[in-house]
């Protein structure tokens, strides 16, 4: 699924927070090629920090992206996948929420071309102690 994607091939995906930068290569080895632009809540840490690292560059109008590791987007697919079955690669967009307890960290709210979709899937079942949200 994760290939699929890095070669522009299958959904577009959205996954947001709820409401309540300098050029290297990156090793596609051990990170996805699969990028977000931060979208919902940001955490006050995580916008000094892009501005931290703007300003270090000298990259005033640059966006910022996150990057996962390959194994944690390798899950993220497999389990919207699994939940979406055989629609999953004919899809035009997927969007979902980010939810956060005790117990761990998911995806859910699913939404398939609009259509509602049964589920969760679980991302970490460790706490977030230090991500700043």
């Amino acid at each position: 699924m994760l290939r699929l994607l890095e070669h522009g091939k299958g959904p577009a995906i959205e996954i947001a927070w709820s409401a309540a930068a300098g050029a290297t290569r990156l090793n596609l080895d051990r990170y996805s090629g699969f990028m977000r632009h931060p979208s919902g809540r940001v955490s006050i840490a995580e916008r000094r920090l892009a501005a931290m690292i703007r300003d270090r560059h000298g990259m005033a109008s640059a966006t910022s992206v996150r990057l996962f590791p390959r194994k944690v987007d390798a899950a993220l697919l497999g389990g919207l996948n699994a939940a979406i079955g055989e629609s999953y690669v004919g899809a035009k967009s997927i969007r979902a929420s980010y939810r956060r307890d005790g117990r761990g960290l998911y995806v859910s709210n699913l939404r398939v071309d609009g259509r509602k979709i049964r589920g969760r899937i679980l991302l970490s079942n460790r706490r977030c102690s230090n991500s700043g949200v």
